[in-house]
């Protein structure tokens, strides 16, 4: 029912926290269990917590991290006419434009 009233849109499943490696279940396996929806995960990345420990912004403490290039995949998704991160954007500003609805 759902489906069929998001019409052409398809559903983003978002995974957080997951490793590819841990033995547990496999996107795959999520994939066949939720069929017509879109799979997405955000890595389980250590620098996260580190980030929040110091009070610094993920993308001041740690540019390299995996899930901030997660979160930037997630957003072209949601909204495919939004460009890939410049160094003069914030993640803030990319998601409020991801998540409008203007």
């Amino acid at each position: 029912m759902v489906c069929a009233t998001l019409g052409q849109r398809r559903p983003i499943v978002v995974i957080n926290r997951y490793k590819h490696n841990n033995g547990g279940i496999h996107v795959d396996r999520i994939r066949e269990l939720l069929p017509g929806c879109e799979l997405h995960t955000l890595a389980n990345d250590p620098t996260v917590s580190n980030s929040m420990n110091c009070g610094k912004a993920l993308s001041l403490s740690s540019r390299d991290s995996a899930v901030l290039a997660d979160i930037d995949a997630l957003i072209v998704k949601l909204e495919p006419t939004i460009q890939p991160a410049s160094k003069n954007t914030s993640l803030l500003d990319r998601l409020g434009r991801a998540l409008s609805f203007t």
